[in-house]
């Protein structure tokens, strides 16, 4: 199989970058592809590698190959592709850097200490992904700048139960301190009441107001609907996977 064709390991049948490509235009699918591959290899990055000096060696060696690709030196299939859908749609490079520095911040283990510093790290992941995708569609860059981190946002909250797991917490400490809580306590029972508050509170910064089209429109419209099944239980996140059903990203897609 194609590593980067579509359907394909970037954009899987069911999956949420699958109904994003489905109802893209034909020629926005190779570097819509291009993008959904690079954010997939920093996902592998982030959390297949157990090492993490080893990760971020990975990664310093991919930032480097951005480097090489912007310079038409490419020695990555990968990276070729998203030369080609720089060229192809003027995409900044160093936008995908802002989001290779976001997994770098990640493995160093940085936590959000405030609900600023939260808003910020989704803003260089989730924001950088949102503008590219936005330029590719062909829409504002700002208004897929801030689709794609509320994006980013939802993600957080949908995988606090496995960050847990992984002894690993993104709320920011101050929310958490001014709710009673603190992150070695929120799987204790006694912490439930006070957690599901908090991630309403931070789910709203979740929420961009109006119906947006294009790639950018549909992948925040996914991930908002993801946030609505987190905010009708939010404590679910702790012990389950919340994910919506293929049907029902079909019907959400096909009406962006």
């Amino acid at each position: 199989m194609d590593d980067y064709g579509f359907p394909g390991p970037a954009a899987p049948v069911g999956s949420s970058a699958y109904y994003v490509l489905r109802f893209a235009a034909p020629r926005e699918q190779a570097a819509l592809v291009a993008l959904f591959a690079w954010r997939r290899e920093l996902i592998r990055i982030a959390t297949g590698v157990s090492d993490a000096g080893l990760a971020r060696i990975k990664l310093h060696w991919w930032r480097e190959e951005l480097e090489r690709a912007a310079a038409g030196m490419a020695q990555h299939p990968l990276a070729g592709r998203l030369a080609a859908a720089a060229a192809a749609h003027a995409l900044p490079l160093d936008r995908l850097d802002a989001m290779a520095e976001a997994t770098d911040a990640d493995l160093r283990g940085e936590t959000p200490a405030t609900l600023d510093a939260l808003q910020a790290h989704c803003a260089l992941a989730g924001g950088a992904f949102g503008e590219l995708l936005a330029r590719v569609g062909g829409a504002d860059p700002g208004t897929g700048q801030r689709l794609g981190a509320a994006a980013r946002l939802a993600e957080i909250l949908r995988d606090l139960g496995a960050d847990l797991r992984r002894n690993r917490c993104r709320l920011p400490h101050a929310e958490l301190a001014q709710a009673g809580l603190s992150p070695e306590r929120l799987r204790h029972a006694d912490s439930r009441p006070g957690l599901a508050t908090l991630l309403g509170r931070v789910a709203a910064d979740a929420r961009v107001a109006g119906r947006h089209t294009g790639p950018a429109g549909r992948w925040h419209a996914l991930r908002r609907a993801l946030l609505d099944e987190v905010a009708a239980d939010p404590l679910a996140v702790l012990d389950a996977h919340v994910a919506l059903t293929p049907l029902r990203k079909l019907w959400i897609a096909w009406r962006g």
